[in-house]
């Protein structure tokens, strides 16, 4: 498998690349916001997006994992219970399961945030590209994230919608959208190198 041949983002990675950033921030650090630095990704890099935010809470102002391919527990998301966190899914992701997966991460992180109003969940009952021509892999749901989760008009994305950890419906009005939400949350980071509040390697 990709895994055994440590060509995949899992536990082993989580060190390497909080490593990375460190690293880049050591160098650009007069020209970084510190107190905005996100995480994302999709598929694995979702998986990745979590791990990195559960092991390093402390650095991230905001997450925003897409059908992430691993679903943690109540224990592991309680590390970032203070974190607002936006996912991302398709109903009908042949890949990353939304029920068992998605939707779980979900329903876990809604139940240990502290945050419920900056937790978001935007679910695709059919993945389109942003004029709602449907893409060729239900999987592709990084799709809305992309264009800010609008359509190309400017209105709602084809087949979404959004919930908060509340359960309430959100409704985003443009051009607030994700980069709207993510730019509107800091952290108190000063860039020093941490070991990480809930590293789980």
């Amino acid at each position: 498998s990709d895994e055994s041949k440590g060509i995949c983002w899992n536990e082993k990675t989580t060190e390497p690349l909080k490593a990375a950033i460190d690293d880049y921030i050591a160098k650009n650090k007069d020209n970084i916001d510190l107190t905005r630095i996100y995480v994302g990704g999709y598929s694995m890099g979702g998986k990745m997006t979590l791990r990195m935010a559960i092991a390093y809470p402390e650095m991230f102002a905001a997450a925003f994992p897409i059908c992430p391919a691993w679903s943690p527990d109540r224990a592991a998301l309680s590390y970032i219970a203070d974190m607002p966190v936006w996912l991302t899914s398709g109903k009908t992701d042949p890949l990353v399961n939304y029920y068992f997966s998605v939707s779980k991460t979900f329903e876990n992180l809604s139940a240990v945030t502290n945050v419920p109003e900056d937790v978001r969940f935007s679910t695709l009952s059919k993945v389109c590209f942003e004029d709602g021509k449907r893409c060729t892999s239900a999987h592709h749901s990084w799709y809305a994230v992309n264009h800010d989760m609008f359509s190309a008009d400017n209105g709602d994305y084809p087949y979404m919608s959004t919930v908060n950890g509340k359960g309430e419906d959100v409704t985003l009005t443009y051009p607030d959208g994700m980069i709207s939400w993510l730019c509107s949350h800091t952290s108190d980071y000063n860039g020093e190198p941490s070991t990480g509040k809930g590293n789980l390697t």
